[in-house]
């Protein structure tokens, strides 16, 4: 037991040192692009009275118009932040660090959960947490909803697992809070029930019903919560060019971000809203 313990701190030391290794640099950053936008300028984070306010509007309600983007935990830090920190970008900073070094030590969590292999988990998060591609998430302020979204995707895939494997009251209970959470920091967490779907079909579990049910139905509601009382954000949403003639700029960016997974250079914060054609592929 004091073996698996002394490993176990030995790798989370491991984690967070090369966490502020690789992304200390950073610390020294300033407010940039969006961070002007969603921080510097935005009243709403500078009063702990502006809560239900973060939690009824979008993310840049208070400084522009058109954002599509429902993310209230995002601005939640960001109100942490401000009060520790007012304006001064090394705080936030390093809250993104801290946040990609949680990930990554949800990350060594899971994977020894699911393989039972202490040496494996440590070299994935390891991987994980120096891999270039996460750069933009971490060094750029405006990118926490990444990390923030990650993290709890994958304590609540956690849970889900804990649950599977003792089923007891508090692991149900934080599948539902830390989906929530997720939900709160981006919306790219729906996936979370196909990431289900894929882990019963790859370790051969039987889905039980109330853990997997609770997750589609929070996802259902949330779905359902975008469409009704959060319609507003849907006016935002106007795009000039045709579902088909977007899906080509799909099929270029799945394989320039494969492409980068692989070989990550010439990164950038944005890369292109280029409309590209299937009558052309030498414009891709």
């Amino acid at each position: 037991m004091k073996k698996d313990l002394f490993y176990t701190l030995l790798s989370i030391a491991a984690i967070v040192l090369l966490g502020f290794s690789v992304y200390g640099n950073c610390l020294g950053g300033e407010f940039i692009l969006d961070d002007e936008a969603l921080v510097r300028d935005n009243l709403s984070i500078k009063r702990w009275s502006n809560i239900p306010k973060i939690f009824s509007e979008d993310i840049a309600a208070s400084v522009e118009t058109g954002s599509t983007f429902y993310r209230p935990l995002q601005m939640l830090t960001y109100m942490f932040d401000y009060s520790l920190w007012r304006l001064d970008p090394k705080g936030y900073h390093l809250s993104n660090v801290l946040l990609h070094i949680l990930v990554s030590l949800s990350l060594f969590w899971l994977i020894n959960m699911l393989y039972n292999n202490r040496l494996l988990s440590l070299l994935a998060s390891l991987f994980f947490l120096s891999h270039p591609i996460h750069t933009e998430a971490v060094a750029y302020i405006s990118g926490r909803a990444d990390p923030l979204a990650c993290l709890f995707m994958l304590l609540s895939f956690i849970f889900y697992i804990r649950y599977l494997r003792k089923e007891n009251m508090a692991s149900f209970l934080l599948i539902i809070i830390s989906y929530v959470l997720s939900l709160l920091s981006r919306e790219n967490s729906l996936i979370l029930p196909l990431i289900l779907l894929l882990y019963h079909y790859i370790f051969k579990e039987k889905i039980r019903l109330k853990p997997f049910l609770s997750v589609l139905s929070l996802t259902a509601f949330y779905i359902i919560i975008r469409f009704t009382l959060l319609r507003f954000l849907l006016a935002g949403g106007v795009y000039h060019t045709r579902l088909y003639q977007r899906i080509p700029g799909f099929l270029v960016a799945l394989a320039s971000y494969i492409r980068l997974l692989f070989a990550p250079f010439d990164l950038h914060m944005e890369y292109t809203n280029q409309i590209f054609y299937l009558d052309n592929p030498l414009a891709v």
